[in-house]
């Protein structure tokens, strides 16, 4: 076989991996014409034979064009825009995706360091369960963590508005040639279940010296966060 033959045998075999890749509502209106890096490829459409570059896991170009085509007939469009909600529904997949791995990474934050989105076993799983969807990269999950922080925050501060009674603990630990933290947990019985509760208020760096001002302190900023500060 010639050089030139391997190359054709290489794009055809690129091209009917890329497309099978396509959801079946893409692939019958459109074809894929060439790769152009890792994350990226090239498809037209059927129909009017415009070039489209369409993102891995992402389809807004081609959710665009399907209701913008000048040549698509007026039946084939009223029924391409009914189906454009399987797009939405990618979309919202991805972000359900989303929030289950940060969900993960919380809830086992002592074993599951942020830096897993960059280990290729897991990214290899991650592609081979979820295809269609984009891994987030460490610093995405980092601004998601910061604002579920926020929110999560809210929340706790409207749930012990409703509490009539709590008690309060703290820490404080440090290791060698390292920072000291501090760490403020409150504590209820729910009325209902008398089930024990206990949520962390603040975890956070405390390096200046450990008297009972600096102390008080810093706890009596955090209760008036919660607005528990007087209670």
């Amino acid at each position: 076989m010639s050089e030139s033959e391997s190359i054709d045998c290489l794009s055809s075999a690129t091209a009917s991996q890329s497309s099978s890749r396509l959801p079946e509502i893409y692939a019958e209106k459109f074809t894929f014409t060439k790769a152009i890096d890792s994350t990226s490829y090239q498809v037209k459409c059927n129909t009017c034979d415009k070039d489209l570059t369409v993102s891995k896991g992402s389809y807004k170009s081609i959710n665009k064009h399907l209701t913008t085509c000048k040549k698509r007939k007026l039946s084939d469009c009223s029924t391409s825009c009914k189906k454009i909600p399987v797009l939405v529904s990618l979309t919202q997949k991805q972000q359900q995706f989303n929030s289950a791995l940060l969900d993960f990474i919380v809830k086992d934050s002592s074993y599951v360091p942020l830096s897993i989105v960059n280990r290729k076993g897991f990214q290899t799983f991650i592609a081979q369960l979820l295809p269609t969807f984009n891994l987030p990269s460490r610093r995405t999950i980092c601004r998601w963590l910061e604002k579920r922080s926020t929110s999560e925050h809210l929340k706790l501060r409207e749930v012990l508005s409703k509490i009539p009674h709590f008690a309060i603990t703290m820490d404080i630990w440090s290791r060698k040639n390292s920072d000291s933290h501090l760490c403020i947990v409150v504590h209820w019985t729910e009325a209902k279940t008398l089930q024990p509760v206990s949520r962390c208020l603040e975890f956070f760096v405390f390096n200046q010296k450990h008297t009972s001002a600096n102390i008080a302190t810093k706890v009596q900023q955090c209760l008036t966060f919660f607005g528990i500060a007087s209670r």
